[in-house]
């Protein structure tokens, strides 16, 4: 500041007219190029000949298909081809009727059997019942006469279950009748094992 600027704020000091502020200016910011506009974007849409990737995936539809049919014809040969119950089934044959009979036959026999259920998704139905008999409960179809009368044809088996802690037997009880195996007893054997392994599967082991 030059010397007639001091003297003449020192005069203006003197009058009391007081202080003069000198604020600086304000200041305007100036965008910069990448500010001052949006960047462009571009879309580009690539094409491409798909053909072979639609073979591949031909390819391995048909793969898998073949895999399919390979192992439905496996477990037919395993577990057998369902049977379905006829239009007419002997009376004593209805779940109820031999699952009553059973039981008849467990008390009059006083075979060591807990009786649990009756499946009876196919024919014939399999009876299911804990057996405490050490194994020795099999002959009871030939045996005890309350049951042998009634179901001269009948599919006796068991099979011991792991419980963890203990083992436990269990008995499968199959009652037939003439013209059940519809000329096939061989998918019948099938069916009644496939279906006795699904029962010990299901089977629920008694807390020790």
């Amino acid at each position: 500041m030059d010397k007639l600027a001091i003297g003449v704020l020192a005069g203006l000091a003197g009058l009391g007219l007081g202080w003069i502020v000198f604020a600086p200016a304000p200041t305007t910011a100036v965008p910069t190029a990448s500010e001052a506009a949006p960047a462009k974007t571009e879309t580009r849409v690539v094409t491409e000949d798909c053909g072979a990737l639609e073979a591949e995936l031909a390819a391995l539809k048909r793969t898998s298909a073949f895999q399919d049919a390979m192992l439905s014809m496996a477990r037919t040969r395993l577990d057998g081809v369902a049977m379905t119950w006829p239009d007419a089934v002997p009376a004593e044959q209805e779940p109820d009727e031999v699952l009553a009979a059973l039981e008849a036959s467990v008390e009059a026999c006083g075979l060591p059997l807990d009786v649990m259920t009756a499946e009876c998704s196919e024919p014939p139905c399999i009876l299911t019942a804990a057996d405490h008999s050490g194994g020795t409960a099999y002959g009871f179809s030939v045996s005890c006469p309350t049951w042998a009368e009634r179901y001269p044809s009948t599919h006796v088996s068991g099979q011991v279950v792991d419980c963890g802690d203990h083992e436990e037997q269990v008995l499968f009880v199959a009652a037939g009748w003439e013209g059940l195996d519809e000329g096939d007893p061989e998918n019948l054997q099938l069916r009644l094992a496939a279906r006795q392994q699904q029962l010990v599967d299901a089977w629920v082991c008694t807390p020790q």
